[in-house]
């Protein structure tokens, strides 16, 4: 055996340590044992996998920009269905295919893990034509009635199932503090209060439903200070920052989170905004020590739309390491998504990013996987009421909502009519 040969039987046998040390295999089925625990579960797909295939998990591109043979290559985790994006001609039975397509293509990977579809019908799946619409969240805090809320989020829950979809972005439970943040009317109100009397409704609502919910924008987006946003055109407050005290924000902005995690919320989604300085989607204190420590979180925390690009590293590769060890556990790129795939791999094999960061990551989208049920039957279309899909009884629950959320005004002082 000449120099040559021994030198690549040894980079052989230090590959194969190295696969192993992952105890991964490169081809090939696996099943997972029987009899085990959800954890356990958990823990058996985590230690089998590679890299790749954990980071493939907490990729989330829209569905315009991956293809079917892009989710059985990389094993994509989720898939974003953006505002104003939708397949064929808009009916069911577009919607029935591309997800059982999508479906059939996860099955073909290793661990068949399916793919987590997620969209915002945030008041009513209003994506599809003939869905029925409730009032937005500035009308339910004005009716300050949780059954209200519940029965509004139990029906969208019930309604984006009809379509394939288990996954919807809401509540919001942004604190609106300035009547001109454009985006007032998606809070409850200005007072936390609120927020705290009507969030663990609109997470049971959802849940109870069978489909998944998300608490959003973790934390501070209605507190912003005007004149801190640079990134729209039209808006001084948007996506800018939150300036006080932790307890303040606390009292303020948190509230509602607190509410939703004892409710059991599967999935938070983090704020394009900033507090104090910091862009959440960095924010370790936040995701990490207060959400997933102190208040137990469980579930998966999932960056705003393509937003880890306004962290404060100096390019991409700086961001994605500072959003994922901050905790953003599952990224919203809806086009960048491979070169996220390639940062976080990247980031792992320069020792910036813990394994143990990627693995609790992966733990996290599994759990939500489980808990949805989309692990056992990955079409939840098939286990809908589509007769419920613009139905007479949501149309009901959408004007008793309406009308609870009229406010009645005193003329003290003969203000009106101005």
């Amino acid at each position: 055996m000449n120099r040559k040969m021994i030198l690549g039987g040894l980079a052989a046998a230090a590959l194969v340590f190295s696969c192993a040390g992952n105890r991964a295999q490169v081809s090939g089925k696996v099943e997972i044992p029987s009899g085990l625990s959800m954890e356990e579960k958990i823990d058996f797909i985590v230690s089998e996998m590679t890299l790749e295939e954990k980071v493939g998990q907490m990729l989330q591109p829209e569905r315009m920009s991956v293809r079917y043979s892009d989710i059985r290559k990389y094993g994509i985790g989720s898939v974003l269905n953006g505002g104003g994006s939708v397949p064929g001609a808009n009916r069911h039975e577009d919607w029935h295919s591309m997800i059982e397509s999508m479906q059939a293509a996860a099955s073909e990977t290793r661990f068949g893990i399916p793919v987590l579809y997620g969209l915002d019908a945030v008041h009513g799946h209003n994506n599809v034509p003939g869905a029925v619409i409730f009032p937005h969240n500035v009308g339910l805090g004005a009716s300050r009635d949780p059954q209200s809320v519940y029965d509004c989020a139990y029906a969208t829950g019930k309604s984006i199932l009809t379509t394939g979809t288990p996954w919807t972005f809401a509540p919001c439970l942004a604190v609106s503090r300035d009547e001109r943040w454009g985006r007032a009317y998606e809070s409850f109100g200005e007072d936390p209060e609120l927020q705290r009397l009507l969030a663990a409704s609109y997470v049971k609502g959802i849940q109870d439903a069978g489909a998944v919910d998300c608490s959003k924008h973790l934390a501070g987006d209605g507190g912003t200070a005007y004149g801190s946003s640079t990134r729209t055109v039209f808006s001084r407050l948007d996506q800018g920052d939150t300036r006080m005290d932790f307890e303040t924000f606390r009292q303020l902005h948190l509230v509602g989170y607190e509410e939703a995690v004892r409710a059991g919320t599967l999935t938070v989604m983090a704020s394009y905004s900033s507090w104090n300085g910091l862009k959440m989607h960095e924010n370790k204190e936040i995701i990490t020590g207060y959400l997933k420590g102190q208040l137990g979180f469980k579930g998966l925390v999932i960056s705003d739309y393509a937003a880890v690009e306004q962290c404060g590293g100096k390019n991409y590769y700086e961001n994605v390491v500072r959003s994922v060890n901050a905790g953003i556990d599952l990224f919203m790129e809806p086009v960048r998504w491979r070169q996220t795939r390639r940062n976080l791999i990247r980031g792992v094999n320069a020792g910036v990013i813990p394994m143990a960061r990627i693995d609790d990551a992966v733990r996290r989208i599994l759990y939500v996987k489980y808990k949805s049920g989309i692990m056992e039957e990955p079409l939840v279309h098939q286990r809908a009421d589509l007769s419920l899909f613009g139905s007479e009884t949501h149309k009901k629950v959408a004007r008793d909502a309406a009308a609870k959320t009229l406010v009645l005004l005193k003329n003290g002082g003969e203000i009106l009519p101005l």
